[in-house]
């Protein structure tokens, strides 16, 4: 499997106008030409005017087959021409993840799309590692702070690492939380444990870590991960 992960930079205070434009028009069709739709998400804390969204695929041919489809689509042609003449969208980023051997998401989902207020919100934390230092961190992680994690967070949507786009030494990790005082209890427990404070300290050390980045999503009433 493989997750097309996709930021879309959108003009100030015009984020509700894309979305309805994309719940009317897109959605629908790429439902029926993609399916493997994981979750679409504004941003809470960070940059207030991005919508992320994540579509998951059986494998590279398969993305391209599924969009060649889409893209021929009359209805689709018709969608990118009331986005163009919008102005809405400022600036465009995708990039190609690869889950780890331990990420939850694993296979692609075939979702059915319900209209709900989503109950959760999402950590999604990025993690730009030196060149060739990759492995290492994962294994570092995989021992030491998986374990923790998943005793005190519980929430893992996945992890992922960049097989393309800007930066090939990123790990992208999500992870759920009913709210944002669910997610400060469960992380404060997290690093009172000495066995996370060990971790802390091995990577540290370690400097495999080149920058690490967070944002706080919400998922949209239509995302299939609320």
């Amino acid at each position: 499997m493989i997750v097309d992960h996709r930021t879309y930079y959108i003009q100030p205070v015009r984020v509700g106008d894309w979305l309805a434009l994309w719940q009317r028009m897109a959605l629908p069709l790429q439902m029926k030409h993609l399916g493997g739709f994981v979750g679409m998400f504004t941003c809470d804390v960070g940059d207030l005017n991005q919508v992320v969204h994540m579509w998951a695929y059986d494998d590279q041919g398969a993305r391209e087959r599924q969009r060649d489809a889409m893209n021929a689509d009359p209805e689709w042609q018709a969608f990118r021409k009331a986005v163009g003449e919008s102005g809405l969208i400022d600036y465009q980023d995708t990039k190609i993840l690869k889950p780890v051997p331990f990420s939850t998401l694993k296979d692609v989902p075939h979702p059915e799309i319900t209209i709900a207020k989503p109950a959760c919100i999402i950590d999604h934390r990025t993690y730009t590692c030196h060149g060739g230092k990759l492995g290492a961190f994962l294994e570092l992680w995989e021992r030491m702070a998986l374990p923790y994690q998943i005793q005190y967070l519980g929430g893992m949507v996945g992890m992922f690492t960049c097989d393309v786009g800007n930066d090939l030494n990123q790990v992208l990790h999500m992870w759920k939380y009913d709210d944002q005082g669910d997610r400060e209890r469960r992380r404060t427990a997290m690093y009172e444990d000495p066995g996370w404070l060990e971790y802390v300290g091995a990577l540290k050390e370690s400097g495999f870590i080149k920058k690490m980045e967070n944002k706080i999503l919400k998922p949209v009433p239509f995302s299939p991960l609320k």
